[in-house]
Order: structure tokens, then C-alpha cells, then sequence
């Protein structure tokens, strides 16, 4: 089968395999089980206020709503077949990156992207994910594509596909100067004045998407951040979380312990009613002195059960119908460790669910399974390509911490999914040439 083939097959699969899930969902409410859904769905029917005022996300997403309900009317259905399509799209990338190593990888790839549990289900969410994962993608791909045959006009596409999945998520921010690293290495060395050009084309069209908001932001409040979100996070995500894996106080009692001394701390600054990023310091000054009272073990306890949560949580946590089993909030379910709290939200749960969540956790373990041998498989045949494809799935661990969800896992799945490809290839010719061998005397 030809490459063009490959990745027009892997479309077309993943599409049908996307429409099909969303045929199953019924009413509005399945678009809208996750938190954000209708934070995002507001700001996409209030573009303009969205767009002059709003500082605590970026912009893009909000856009994409909005042309979406400008062109369908107030359906979140034809926004999730939408965004069905865009994820097909991102299979078919992450098909012709398997394709980079081989044909059976790529082929791989393609066929796990189109099946992935976590891209389906979040497909089908209002959230930022999928648009956000289908430029990141593009903006992987355009980098693979640029290290393979450097040109002036992919260093620029590169940068303009990055800075699209800058203007969807800020939290890929530090990637963009590894990819601007990774487009000057490549060329440095045979053509200096080449590689300068390539980078500052590469950083001109990455910051073009944001630059409006950026300069809003400048005017408006005096600052040059791109959102006033890493305070609360800081202060109402990662302190009370730290907080509990370190003695046990729950999770709600220290985010109510965080708000109560912001609100005394506005009350000394009332300008910081005016400014979400004078409110987004005051957060993160606070923050600052919950984590100087962690012991330097709890950061590091926390961040390895984060990471291991992510990494095997199911993505049937996000479909709407088991969200509306019986359960307990895990953030709010008592114990210490990730262990004793996931022992807790079980004894807690129905039956039924208990049952779909072993069931989905067994599916994230053979992936990352598959992963694991496919990133072995290209440590021994190409060591530079392994650690790039480690890269992106490292940082979005270390980023994310303690805080979990299965769609934590989304901005690693292309790097993920490609090594499971290619392991699962690796599998497939051994079994092969077992099969075909001719027998022993």
C-alpha cells in the first residue's frame, strides 16, 4: 500500500470510527461532561467579550465555537462532528510520522490512532484538546518533515502550525524554543546563514497567532503574559494536592483555606478586582507560601503517582455514561497517597464501574506496554529519534504533576501511539518470521 494510500485509509477509518461513537451519545448533556465543556461553550457565544476581556484562556478555541455556531446554530453536536473530522486528521498525521520509521510502523500507527479510547472519547467533548492536538501534531509532523529536507518554507509552516497550538493551549509553550534548537541544529553546520533565517522565520510566524493577544494584554493590564490561569492553578490545583499526598488534609478543606486568604488579600489590593493577573500573583505569592512548608520528597511522591495516573487512567472516564455511574469524586475522596485514594474511590463506587475502569486500565497498560517495546525497538535503530519522541510525553508529565485525568494524556498520545506502532509492528514480524520458519531437524 502507498504512503498517500495509507494515511487516506487511516482518515476515513478514524472518521467512521469518531461518527459512529458520537451516533451513540444522545441529548445535548453527552457534549458537556467534562468541567470546562461549558465554560468553552460560553465564551464561544460571547466571542466579543471573549476576545476583549477574557485572560484566563486563549482565544483560539473560543473562535472555533464561534464560527461553528455562527455556521450550525447553537449545536454542540455539530461541533463534536467537527471535531470528529479534525481528529481524524490528526490520526492520519500521526500515521505518516509511524511512517517516517516504516510502512508496517506507520500502518500501525495509523490503526491505533483511529481506535485510541482517549482520542475518541474527548473528540466528542467541548474542550480545547482536539484542536489543540491536531496543530500540535501538525506542528510535530512539519518538524519531522523539515529534519528529513530543510526548507525556508517548511521552518515556516513548522512555526506557524506551533503557534496555532500555542494559541489553543499555553501549556506547550516551552516546546516551541525546542523546535526553533532542533531547526537550527539541522542546518547550522552546512549553510549558517540559512539556519538563522530558518529560525526567525520559524519564530515570526509561531508568535503571529498570538501576538494580538499578547499586545492586548500589554495594553490593558501592563503585562505580557499570555494568560492570568498559572496562579489558580498553582494555588487551587497544585498546593492542595501536595498538600494531601503530604499529610492527609483534604483536598477541598485546603482549596477553601487557599481562597479565603486571597479573598482577605484583595481586600488589601482592591485594584486586583480590576486586573486578573494582579489576581493571578496574588495567587501565586500565596501558593508560594503553602509550598515552602512541603518537604522536597512530597513533590516528588506527587509527581511520580501524577504521572503514572496519566499514564494508565482510562479514557472511559470521559464518556458521558460513565461519568453518571455511581461514584465519588476523586479529588474529593479521602487518603493520602494515590494508592490509598484510588482503594477508597472504589469501595465507594457501584459495581458496574468498578468493572469498566479495570477493564479500561488494562487497556492503558498494554498500550504503554506497546509503547515501552517500541521506544526500546527505536533506542537500538535510531537513538536520536527515540529521545525526540520521548520528549514531548516527559514534559507533559512533568507539566501536568499531580494533577490527573485520562485527557491529561491527550498531547502525548502522537508520540505514544507512534511507539506503540511501532512495537506493535516489531511484534507482528517476529511473529511472522516465526511462523515462516522453516522447522528444526
Amino acid at each position: 500500500m502507498r504512503p498517500h494510500s495509507i494515511l487516506i485509509v487511516t482518515f476515513l477509518f478514524a472518521a467512521s470510527v469518531r461518527l459512529i461513537y458520537i451516533a451513540t451519545l444522545h441529548g445535548d448533556a453527552s457534549f458537556f461532561a467534562e468541567a470546562d465543556t461549558h465554560v468553552y461553550w460560553s465564551e464561544g457565544g460571547q466571542l466579543w467579550r471573549t476576545l476583549s476581556t477574557s485572560t484566563d484562556r486563549m482565544p483560539l478555541y473560543p473562535l472555533f465555537l464561534a464560527a461553528c455556531r455562527a455556521l450550525f446554530g447553537d449545536t454542540p453536536r455539530a461541533v463534536a462532528l467537527l471535531q470528529a473530522l479534525l481528529g481524524a486528521g490528526t490520526c492520519a498525521m500521526i500515521a505518516r510520522l509511524g511512517l517516517f520509521v516504516s510502512r508496517p510502523a506507520g500502518i500501525a500507527a495509523g490503526l491505533l490512532a483511529a481506535c485510541s479510547a482517549t482520542l475518541v472519547v474527548y473528540s466528542a467533548q467541548i474542550l480545547t484538546d482536539t484542536l489543540s492536538l491536531f496543530m500540535m501534531t501538525a506542528a510535530f509532523l512539519a518538524t519531522a518533515h523539515f529534519l528529513q529536507r530543510p526548507s525556508l518554507a517548511m521552518a515556516a509552516a513548522t512555526g506557524v502550525a506551533a503557534g496555532l497550538a500555542l494559541g489553543t493551549r499555553p501549556g506547550v509553550a516551552l516546546l516551541l524554543p525546542a523546535m526553533a534548537v532542533l531547526i537550527l541544529a539541522r542546518t547550522i553546520r552546512t549553510d549558517f546563514r540559512r539556519a538563522v533565517i530558518s529560525v526567525v522565520l520559524f519564530c515570526v510566524a509561531a508568535a503571529l497567532p498570538v501576538t494580538p493577544l499578547v499586545v492586548r494584554n500589554y495594553v490593558y493590564f501592563d503585562r505580557f503574559g499570555l494568560t492570568s490561569q498559572s496562579g489558580v492553578h498553582l494555588a487551587n490545583w497544585i498546593v492542595p494536592l501536595l498538600r494531601q499526598r503530604q499529610d492527609g488534609t483534604p483536598y477541598e478543606t485546603s482549596v477553601n483555606k487557599m481562597n479565603a486568604a486571597f479573598d482577605d488579600a484583595v481586600r488589601r489590593a482592591p485594584d486586583a478586582y480590576r486586573d486578573p493577573f494582579q489576581q493571578s500573583s496574588l495567587y501565586t505569592t500565596l501558593a508560594r507560601v503553602e509550598l515552602a512548608s512541603i518537604a522536597p520528597m512530597t513533590f516528588i511522591k506527587a509527581w511520580i503517582e501524577g504521572a503514572a495516573t496519566n499514564l494508565f487512567a482510562p479514557a472511559a472516564l470521559g464518556d458521558p455514561r460513565v461519568r453518571s455511574m455511581e461514584k465519588p469524586s476523586f479529588f474529593a475522596t479521602p487518603g493520602q497517597s494515590m494508592l490509598e485514594r484510588s482503594v477508597h474511590y472504589f469501595k465507594s463506587s457501584s459495581v458496574i464501574f468498578a468493572v469498566v475502569i479495570i477493564a479500561g486500565v488494562a487497556g492503558s497498560i498494554l498500550s504503554i506496554a506497546l509503547s515501552a517495546i517500541g521506544f526500546v525497538r527505536l533506542c537500538r535503530e535510531r537513538a536520536g529519534w527515540a529521545a525526540l519522541a520521548a520528549v514531548p510525553v516527559v514534559y507533559f508529565l512533568v507539566l501536568t504533576g499531580p494533577v490527573v485525568s485520562a485527557k491529561y494524556r491527550m498531547p502525548m498520545e502522537p508520540s505514544l501511539i507512534v511507539l506503540a506502532g511501532i512495537g506493535l509492528a516489531a511484534i507482528w514480524s517476529a511473529a511472522t518470521s516465526r511462523r515462516n520458519a522453516p522447522p528444526s531437524a
